[in-house]
């Protein structure tokens, strides 16, 4: 070699041993190479005659080349072997590297996967873990040409990954798989096309396996070999044991979220007694720990045989494909959730759900994504169960484990007994909310006989209770046996009495006849013709999803039924509206047999009133007459009366004066009682045209044309307000009051005080006197014609009768406040507007 070629050195310090290998192969590789005697003459002139010599000298030169060849080839491989050994040496080192950098679980079977592809083909692996206390298997990682993919747990069985399990050896099948397999008794569990080459090898740590790591090649036989077995036996040794300390890691990771899920649980549940919020926190909580697609708490309803209602689930919180539903009840059936109720334990169903739940004997229901794991767990409170606690996932099967069962279990006692503190607190909550419904319709029905107002009440109170689109009241008539609907929601829309399918009809077999029968409340849940069908009930109307009546009876008499429907097929009816309409069906009935009862009087009273209308325009017009008659014959008296005592009164003994002069007496009186009756029956008759009044003028002009008298001190307080009326009426009200009040008064000096009060829509006005004053039992009395306190013959008893008639006759009203030896006041009101008063009216 010549001296200007590069020499061979040693390594330098910290330089790749391999690189250094390659640079000096590369240097003497153009010169291994065996030449001939042409082609050497080509390059070299060889003297004539020196051929011998040179072709012996090629020959040693050759000799020489084969024992450079043969070193040169035995370094090679020594180097491949050198070569092989550094990347195994590095695989192991990465590992190790990794095994100490990381207790993930994901983190460590992604640096085993990739390290292994250095050395082997994995364009098919996966890493299999064994659970022994569930006797299952689950693939964390799992390649299949090359792309990652997802393998549910699975249960375990007899395939090649348990029976490395099970012999805790390595198994290295280079070709005939299947034939191999069945020689083994072991059953081929394919994902994807069929392997011709398949090696795993056992994950040992302390003794135990934790899994199996596996190859395989679907492309050729003979792939893998005894080497490759040893190196991936070497990578499952040295993985083993990080592979326990990540699995344990992972389980002391799922037990601090499963406790800090607990104490999140026992303080929130604390903070409110809402059962709404605390099923959302426990839900919260739950599906921090475990897959919750599908999450659900039910509460179990015994059959109450008093109330004639079978037991139900009702769904207090339950979250569908991650979105909360509305609440809901059903019927006590045979589902996975009733299973739980009677079995009183823990069901965890991992694969296969729907078999399964036809093994257990139940049936099949479905709401929402169907789930491939379930697990659900009783809710129990002084060994009763009170309910269930379930999750499901829809995106895998073995979604579920024994630890997460436990997780459930545990967070179920915890939260059972608050969950019943707030099932009873939300009970009470209802309670009150009844109270004040039937306190509302109780308060209607004291106020009002007005039988369209109590329906409209009674429909308004209901709606607090319960939803739906339909609401009506049906009354039955026996005596007709017709079933008339006089109120009617429809949609939301009050429906005008006896139109359409509300119309009035005979008794038939309709579902509220069946009500009025059986004199008992029904419930139908689901659509209405399929289930009417059932019970041979005709279906009559809209068909809707779901239907609950109660008879209304009085005097233990049915006398009709109130039923509300819904259409949403979210909303089901139970035994808790059954109760419901029932309590205000039975407080409703006797107050709307009154309504009727009274609206039947009040038409009675009004065709009486009417009558008497009439008898009293022709008992006015009579007296009118025959006042108006009398006094013509009564001036005769009074003045032949007159005549007799100045013509012949020295005539006339004493006894025969006094004749004559209380003849005269009387026929004044007789005057003054004709004169009182004729204003009386003028009043309402005769109507003069209401203007605005000063009430200060009036009283100025009445006081002087009374002239009390100077023992009477009559005191206005004042100023008075202007009214719109009848002036001379009203003139002659406080007429009438005052000069009562003078002429009564039993005291030396008469006290009088006229003031008034001011309200939004009248004025109250008020004569209040110092006189002897009034007993109660005399208040009413004295308002009427004829009536009169005081016996000295004085007055004609009707003043005040025609008082009360001219503030009636107004849109007023009148009444007296007295005591015994303290005086008289007489009130009386009269409208602002008196026309608008009428137009109410």
């Amino acid at each position: 070699m010549s001296e200007d070629k590069e020499k061979a050195v040693a390594p330098e310090s910290g330089e790749d041993y391999r690189e250094y290998v390659r640079k000096r192969l590369a240097l003497i590789a153009p010169v291994i190479q065996k030449v001939s005697l042409g082609e050497f003459s080509e390059k070299i002139d060889i003297p004539q005659g020196a051929e011998d010599e040179f072709t012996e000298l090629l020959v040693g030169l050759n000799l020489m080349i084969d024992d450079l060849r043969f070193m040169f080839d035995e370094n090679r491989e020594k180097t491949a072997e050198l070569e092989r050994r550094f990347t195994e040496l590095s695989i192991f080192n990465e590992i190790g590297r990794a095994l100490g950098s990381t207790l993930q679980l994901s983190e460590l079977l992604e640096v085993i996967y990739n390290q292994t592809g250095r050395i082997m083909d994995t364009e098919n692996f996966y890493i299999a873990l064994y659970d022994e206390k569930s006797a299952s298997i689950e693939f964390p990682l799992f390649i299949d040409e090359g792309k990652r993919v997802d393998i549910p747990p699975r249960r375990f069985g007899k395939g090649l990954t348990e029976y490395i399990i099970s012999t805790l050896k390595p198994l290295l099948i280079r070709k005939d798989v299947t034939s191999v397999t069945r020689r083994l008794e072991i059953d081929m569990v394919l994902k994807g096309d069929e392997p011709e080459c398949w090696l795993g090898v056992p994950m040992i740590s302390h003794e135990k396996v934790l899994g199996v790591i596996s190859v395989q090649s679907v492309r050729e036989p003979n792939i893998y070999d005894e080497d490759h077995k040893r190196l991936l036996e070497a990578i499952a040794n040295q993985a083993a044991g990080a592979v326990a300390n990540a699995r344990a890691y992972q389980e002391l990771e799922r037990r601090v979220a499963e406790l800090a899920a607990f104490n999140e649980v026992g303080r929130a549940l604390g903070s409110t007694l809402k059962l709404e919020e605390q099923l959302k926190i426990v839900y919260e909580q739950a599906r921090g720990v475990m897959p919750a697609d599908h999450f659900y708490v039910a509460l179990y309803h015994p059959a109450d045989e008093d109330a004639g209602a079978g037991a139900e689930i009702e769904f207090v919180f339950n979250i569908q494909d991650g979105l909360l539903a509305p609440p809901r009840t059903r019927p006590y059936s045979s589902g996975l959730t009733e299973y739980i109720i009677r079995t009183r334990k823990p069901l965890l169903i991992q694969r296969d759900l729907s078999n399964r739940i036809k093994e257990l004997g139940l049936d099949v229901v479905v709401r929402g994504t169907p789930a491939r794991s379930w697990l659900g767990v009783p809710l129990i409170v002084r060994n009763e169960v009170i309910g269930v606690v379930a999750a499901q996932s829809v995106e895998r099967e073995e979604a579920y484990d024994e630890g997460h069962k436990e997780f459930l279990t545990s967070l179920a006692s915890q939260t059972s007994g608050v969950i019943d503190n707030a099932r009873a607190y939300r009970e009470l909550e209802n309670r009150l909310t009844e109270l004040s419904v039937l306190n509302e319709i109780s308060r209607a029905i004291s106020s009002t006989l007005d039988i369209e107002e109590l329906y409209r009440v009674v429909h308004e109170q209901i709606k607090r209770l319960m939803a739906g689109e339909n609401f009506y009241i049906a009354l039955y008539d026996p005596q007709r046996d017709e079933v008339g609907f006089p109120y009617a929601i429809e949609h939301g829309q009050r429906i005008p009495t006896g139109e359409g399918e509300w119309a009035t009809r005979r008794a038939g077999h309709g579902m509220t006849e069946y009500v009025i029968r059986s004199a008992k409340p029904q419930v139908v849940r689901g659509d209405s013709q399929v289930e009417l069908s059932k019970m041979e009930i005709n279906h009559i109307g809209k068909a809707s999803r779901s239907w609950i009546g109660a008879p209304m009876i009085a005097r233990n008499e049915v006398i009709g039924v109130m039923a509300v429907q819904a259409f949403d097929p979210e909303i089901r009816y139970s035994r808790k509206h059954l109760r419901l309409l029932q309590l205000v069906a039975n407080q409703a009935a006797p107050a709307v047999e009154n309504a009727k009862a009274y609206a039947v009087l009040e038409r009675r009273v009004a065709e009486r009133t009417a009558d008497l209308q009439k008898s009293n325009e022709a008992l006015e017009d009579f007296v009118y007459t025959a006042s108006h008659d009398l006094k013509a014959p009564l001036r005769a008296v009074l003045g032949f009366s007159q005549f007799l005592v100045e013509d012949f009164g020295s005539m006339l003994p004493e006894e025969g004066k006094m004749y004559v002069e209380r003849m005269s007496q009387n026929a004044k009186r007789m005057e003054r009682l004709i004169d009182d009756l004729l204003e009386l029956s003028r009043v309402g008759r005769i109507k003069e045209p209401y203007e605005e009044t000063d009430i200060d003028e009036l009283l100025n002009e009445v006081i002087s044309t009374l002239a009390p008298g100077e023992n009477v001190s009559i005191c206005v307080e004042g100023p008075m307000p202007h009214i719109i009326c009848e002036r001379v009426r009203i003139g002659q009200v406080f007429a009438n009051l005052i000069s009562n009040a003078v002429e009564y008064n039993d005291k030396e000096h008469a006290e009088i005080t006229i003031g008034f009060e001011d309200h939004v829509d009248e004025v109250e006005f008020f004569v209040a006197d110092n006189g002897p004053g009034i007993e109660e039992r005399y208040f009413e009395k004295i308002f009427k014609i004829f009536q009169r306190l005081s016996s000295d013959g004085s007055g004609t008893g009707v003043g005040l009768a025609l008082v009360k008639k001219i503030i009636q006759d107004h849109k007023g009203r009148i009444w007296v406040e007295s005591e015994v030896g303290q005086g008289t006041t007489f009130r009386f009101v009269l409208p602002k507007r008196p026309e608008k008063m009428e137009e109410e009216q």
